[in-house]
């Protein structure tokens, strides 16, 4: 089995996840195994020095010991490395090379070894499918049996003095393997158990991401529907009561020409004549706020500046010559500025305003900074127009945060990716 590799898809969590947790839990592992080892060695040494017990003996474990340090160290560069296979691996082959080294030079000490045997078994059980599971189990069995065969071969006394070496052996041989097999089988059935979690939430994150996607094009149907639908009311005032209302002031006009300036209904003409060109500018100004033509045909830095200087407050404009956008991005940009503008027009009309547009290192980030009196996020009063902001942003992949509190101001960012 290839070791546990980072997902290439972002979205993978799961897997992730599980490498994630893999590196945290055999980590810990390797590190006290090899404090453990080294701690081993200078015992090792002591009894060499003491002259305990074989010199030929101890030069062994203490070879093997410095074999499972070297391997351990190895181990824990390749776990850093997200290798989580090679890493258990070199573990448990060190483990057990110790295991039988120590048996074989005091016997005494096997049915302890057969604990450092299975240590990196059950420590790997999380982390293996189960073909690499069963072969594992396997090799431990038969680590195992090496372990207690070697320690009960070198043990001239013997674990029971009336039995015959050879009855004991099999005798113990037989009882570890018994109980090895219920190990394995409760190895492997937390491991089915583990997987088949996992499974069930790679499933679920699968039908998350599905849901996610299809709500933000779900969003994005929305916001082009309720643009187009803006581009269509625009048209409709401009070639429909725009149109009605100039065609008045040209017939205005021509009757004040008609009757003259001396005639007594010239007054009343000369005010219906300011009052039809009065409503045609302010058509024009509701026709360009439901959807400006100069976002369309010149883009959003001098669509931004024309807002900022309609607005009627005190804004202070740091907008940067970024150039054309993606459409989508211009919009969602625009829509924003006018939505925050308009709520501090409304609830901070004495504010002073800061208007930033420029180029972030992840891509374009608009900021609207306002020092009047702030509101609570978590209010109703503005859920309506912060929920249209964030769908506009969420709909391009880009990221809304509206920070505000009472009486410190608020800060609208919209940040949007590169197109």
């Amino acid at each position: 089995m290839p070791d546990v590799q980072a997902p290439a898809d972002p979205y993978h969590k799961p897997a992730d996840i599980q490498l994630r947790e893999a590196v945290a839990t055999i980590r810990p592992f390797l590190r006290l195994d090899r404090i453990s080892a080294c701690v081993g060695l200078g015992v090792v040494v002591v009894a060499w020095l003491l002259g305990l017990r074989d010199s030929g003996l101890l030069l062994l474990v203490a070879a093997a010991i410095v074999v499972l340090i070297g391997l351990l160290s190895v181990a824990l560069n390749s776990i850093e490395q997200q290798r989580v296979l090679l890493a258990l691996g070199l573990a448990t082959i060190g483990n057990w090379i110790v295991a039988i080294a120590v048996s074989w030079a005091v016997p005494q000490l096997w049915p302890v070894m057969i604990m450092t045997v299975l240590m990196p078994v059950v420590l790997s059980t999380p982390f293996l499918d189960t073909q690499t599971l069963v072969a594992l189990l396997v090799g431990s069995a038969l680590a195992v049996s090496t372990v207690s065969a070697t320690g009960l071969l070198n043990d001239d006394g013997g674990v029971l003095p009336d039995l015959e070496d050879e009855l004991e052996l099999i005798l113990v041989i037989g009882a570890v393997i018994a109980l090895t097999l219920p190990i394995a089988l409760i190895v492997r059935n937390n491991n089915q158990l583990l997987q088949g979690r996992l499974s069930q939430l790679s499933l679920l994150n699968a039908e998350l991401n599905a849901s996610q996607r299809e709500l933000a094009a779900s969003r994005r149907r929305v916001v082009e529907a309720s643009d187009a639908e803006r581009r269509r009311i625009e048209r409709d005032l401009h070639d429909g009561a725009q149109q009605r209302l100039v065609s008045l002031g040209v017939r205005l006009r021509l009757l004040d020409s008609l009757i003259g300036p001396d005639h007594d209904l010239n007054p009343n003409v000369q005010a219906l004549v300011t009052e039809a060109d009065e409503a045609i500018e302010e058509l024009r100004r509701l026709a360009q706020g439901i959807y400006p033509p100069l976002l369309e045909t010149s883009g959003l830095v001098p669509a931004l500046q024309v807002a900022a200087r309609r607005s009627g407050l005190s804004i202070e404009t740091d907008i940067a010559d970024i150039g054309r956008l993606d459409t989508n991005h211009e919009r969602a940009l625009y829509f924003v500025a006018l939505e925050a503008l308009t709520n501090a027009a409304k609830y901070a009309p004495d504010a002073d305003v800061r208007l930033q547009l420029g180029a972030a290192v992840s891509g374009i980030e608009l900021t609207i900074h306002d020092d009047g009196p702030g509101f609570d996020p978590a209010g109703e009063g503005h859920r309506h127009g912060t929920d249209n902001m964030k769908d506009r942003v969420e709909s391009v992949g880009g990221e809304l945060t509206i920070d505000s509190a009472l009486g410190v101001g608020t800060t609208v960012a919209a940040r949007l990716p590169n197109a």
